[in-house]
């Protein structure tokens, strides 16, 4: 047990190191604090003198110049040393492209921790030794300077030192990422320590727009993992490689949902850039026929959504693209290129339903971070209301409850954005629009959520690849409960989000019912 504690402990000094390395952010907040003495590994007091003198003289990390230093400094050094650093900071250009790779604020959270108890190990030590010898004015100075040590990681703090004022500053570093288009504008940015839910009746496409957030995060070069509970892991693979391919694994053509406008597919728009020179027979009686029975020449139009115009009136139609089959040679192409362009950012892992807790996640998530150094940005989990409860209590609402808790934790613990589904109950699967009195089980878990987002789906509506979001609740800054997006989508191609549109506000009040 001793052996594992000291690997542990070796591998968090590694990761500190790697902190002072590559972010500022993380130098600015630990090198006031951190002692030499608090590391064991044999390189560490080098290391962190090199990085204590680039930052006194540059005021922040040495990133890439680090390898300059090395290779000035590696003659003066023994060989054993040399090599040791050396395949340090090969792993670590390895693995970190830039700064926002660091999840600054767990590991600030994590060294603060280790300093604590390596200051008190220290301190133990020390003491043992001075009385050993009867130095105990020596003892009695080490606990006083231990005092100070004590209190400046104790994890208190003055709202109003300026290093803290900093900090509240400091809102892009909190910023994750955004979706794009008007879908983006409607959610807004996606911040660390946030849990973010989706509700929607059963079939109404969860697992796809959980699938997105976590296709949009590594876009944006941030750390994902994907935990499901009702998936293999083959069947996970197989709508991510759809998803970056565009390509589906089943034969046909693909057809795609894009915009258009009303006017034009009514034929009453007479301005001379419309595409299109024939209206949409059908469209004045309320039905949009199929492509294969679209007039001769009709084109969508969307020159007044392009150019910013209040004109445009938000309508829908539809292109065909020949499929391309998804072959083993051309799905293993596209991961290396997808990797290529966005680094190594997504780890899977799947759970039979109803057979994993929060606890065990939690814990593979923490093995994770111990054998890949992989600390997630993201954790998008498929879904909340299938976890097994820790523990059995006699109200199911009650077991909810707890899980729903203990998701908002993992956010803030380990300062990360958490997202996942919540069914709605069973009113809402005949309702145009689902609201907050359609939760299920238990309505407390709408306490825990800073961003819950509605799925609004008529089958007519699926039947076009359209899908209506809105936000239920929004714990920072106001909302409008009656705004809602238009989402285009071709679900056997992997697409969930083509394109977003504002809804018409007059849409989304008329009626539940479809």
């Amino acid at each position: 047990m001793g052996i594992r504690i000291k690997s542990v402990d070796t591998h968090l000094e590694q990761r500190i190191l790697t902190g002072l390395i590559v972010s500022t952010t993380f130098c600015k907040r630990v090198l006031p604090i951190l002692k030499i003495e608090y590391f064991r590994l044999p390189y560490a007091r080098r290391v962190i003198n090199w990085v204590q003198d680039y930052f006194s003289k540059y005021e922040k990390a040495p990133f890439s110049d680090i390898e300059s230093i090395f290779s000035v400094e590696k003659d003066k050094m023994k060989e054993s040393e040399a090599e040791l650093i050396e395949e340090f900071l090969f792993a670590l250009s390895q693995r970190y492209e830039h700064e926002g790779d660091i999840n600054v604020d767990y590991l600030t959270d994590q060294a603060v921790g280790y300093f604590r108890k390596r200051s008190l190990e220290v301190l133990s030590d020390g003491i043992k030794a001075c009385l050993d010898r009867d130095y105990l004015e020596d003892a009695e100075r080490m606990l006083r300077e231990y005092k100070k040590v004590a209190k400046e990681v104790s994890g208190w703090i003055n709202p109003f030192n300026p290093d803290f004022i900093a900090r509240v500053f400091e809102k892009e570093r909190r910023v994750l990422f955004s979706f794009p288009g008007e879908l983006g504008k409607l959610i807004g940015p996606l911040e660390r320590g946030w849990l973010v839910g989706v509700m929607g009746p059963m079939k109404r496409g969860k697992t796809w727009v959980l699938q997105e957030f976590a296709v949009q995060a590594v876009i944006n070069r941030k750390r994902v993992l994907f935990v499901s509970l009702e998936m293999t892991p083959e069947e996970v693979g197989e709508r991510l490689l759809c998803r970056i391919s565009g390509s589906s694994f089943e034969e046909g053509d693909l057809i795609y949902p894009c915009f258009d406008c009303k006017k034009n597919q009514l034929g009453i728009c007479n301005k001379p850039e419309r595409a299109s020179s024939v209206p949409l027979i059908g469209y004045e009686k309320g039905k949009i026929p199929k492509i294969e029975d679209a007039p001769p020449g009709y084109k969508p139009c969307t020159w007044c959504r392009e150019a910013g115009l209040s004109d445009y009136e938000p309508a829908v139609w539809f292109f065909s693209v020949k499929n391309q089959l998804l072959s083993y040679q051309k799905a293993v192409q596209v991961g290396k290129s997808f990797t290529t362009m966005f680094g190594d950012r997504l780890r899977i892992k799947s759970y039979p339903p109803y057979s994993a807790t929060l606890f065990q996640i939690e814990a593979d998530i923490e093995n994770l971070e111990y054998l890949e150094d992989f600390v997630p940005d993201v954790v998008v989990l498929d879904y909340a209301d299938i976890i097994m409860p820790e523990r059995y209590r006699k109200e199911e609402r009650t077991q909810v409850n707890e899980v729903w808790k203990l998701l908002k934790r993992l956010a803030e613990e380990k300062h990360c954005l958490v997202v996942t589904a919540t069914q709605t109950n069973r009113e809402a699967i005949e309702k145009k629009n689902v609201s907050q009195v359609h939760t299920s089980e238990d309505i407390r878990k709408l306490a825990h959520v800073n961003l819950l987002l509605s799925l609004n789906q008529t089958p007519e509506e699926k039947n076009m690849g359209v899908m209506r979001i809105g936000v239920l609740v929004r714990r920072k800054g106001d909302f409008n409960p009656l705004r809602q997006v238009m989402v285009l989508s071709n679900l056997n191609a992997g697409q969930f989000h083509l394109d977003s549109e504002k809804v018409p506000e007059e849409t989304t009040s008329q009626g539940d019912t479809p």
